[in-house]
Order: C-alpha cells, then structure tokens, then sequence
C-alpha cells in the first residue's frame, strides 16, 4: 500500500483547537468518506491514530511514501 503524506494550508484560528493540535503534524491519507452532494474527502491518520476528514482544498502537499 502506498501511503500519502500531507501538509495543510493556513486555516481560520476560529476552529476547534483539537484540529489546529494536529495541523502541524503529519499523517498519512488512509482512505476516503463519502460527504454531502457525493463529494470523496481524504481521511487523514496521524501517529496516535487519531483520524479526522479534511476537504481537498485545505490540503496543501501530498507526498508519496
């Protein structure tokens, strides 16, 4: 399996503090989830496996390991 590794863009200081806990770590894309209108968002994993889904547009590289 090919794992993706990520780094984000700048986001809003208005969001939950939990998820700006994990902009500056990397993780690796492990699959993807189906949201609204049938649109397929990346579901990140980081080292504590903690999982969370992030839109496509806030994804600013992906690595290929």
């Amino acid at each position: 399996m090919i794992y993706q590794s990520i780094t984000y863009k700048p986001i809003s200081n208005k969001i939950n503090s939990q998820i700006l806990y994990y902009k500056n770590k990397s993780g690796y894309i492990i699959g993807y989830k189906n949201i609204y209108n049938g649109n397929k968002v990346p579901i990140v994993q980081f080292k504590d496996f903690t999982r969370i889904w992030i839109l496509p547009k806030e994804i600013n590289k992906i690595y290929y390991i």
